[in-house]
């Protein structure tokens, strides 16, 4: 296994990009207004599956729009 990669969350960049705040997110996908926001600042350590298939959804993009895998420096 590879240890220079590093996963990178894309979710603020994502609702940017698509002009969805939190809390509409948090409506939309019917998540917890905290979990959407610690989504959206990058601070999750482990990913939830369903969180990120509603996401996916709600968002209308893939999986790979949310998170990357990037090369650490």
């Amino acid at each position: 296994m590879n240890q220079d990669v590093e996963i990178e969350l894309c979710v603020k960049e994502v609702m940017d990009n698509k002009g969805v705040s939190i809390s509409e997110l948090s409506r939309m996908a019917d998540i917890k207004y905290d979990i959407v926001k610690r989504y959206y600042n990058g601070e999750i350590i482990r990913y939830d599956s369903e969180v990120l298939k509603k996401f996916c959804i709600y968002l209308k993009c893939d999986i790979t729009d949310l998170i990357r895998i990037k090369q650490k420096i």
